[in-house]
């Protein structure tokens, strides 16, 4: 009996350390594992340069810089394209993101050619990585597509 309680209260405090753990385990389908850590993406972050734009970046964003907020493990995004507030989903497998079923207001403003280009290049991005935890790359076919600063 004394074993059988003392066996319940460690399987108990197990149970409790992995909920806390924000590192998920993520199997590729080439059955490699890799760790993606919810901290890093976690959080409100801003556009600080786009690629493929013919104008310049303050240009295309007079008024408000987009951001993208995540909070995983939630699927979903949100965050600002630069006039209009937008939601979406987010996959994430490994480096790999796609996101997906961006839905945004629709107010005129100033701006709205490079919030137009934010949400096409947003939804081509195919992988990511964060540098030095405040830097986070979208990259496209590996060429880096967008930077965002952590806010």
């Amino acid at each position: 009996m004394k074993n059988t309680v003392i066996l319940t209260v460690i399987v108990f405090i197990v149970a409790i350390a992995s909920c806390s753990n924000s590192k998920h385990t993520t199997t590729s389908s080439s059955g490699t594992t890799a760790i993606t850590d919810e901290n890093k993406l976690n959080g409100n972050w801003q556009l600080t340069s786009i690629i493929d734009a013919k104008i310049a970046f303050d240009v295309l964003f007079p008024n408000k810089k987009p951001t993208l907020v995540f909070k995983l493990p939630s699927a979903n995004i949100s965050g600002n394209g630069g006039c209009n507030g937008y939601g979406g989903e987010v996959k994430i497998e490994g480096s790999n993101i796609n996101f997906s079923k961006i839905m945004h207001t629709m107010m005129a403003c100033d701006g709205i050619n490079g919030e137009n280009q934010f949400f096409k290049t947003l939804e081509s991005a195919t992988a990511y990585r964060v540098d030095a935890d405040t830097n986070l790359i979208l990259l496209k076919a590996g060429v880096s597509v967008m930077q965002f600063v952590k806010k």
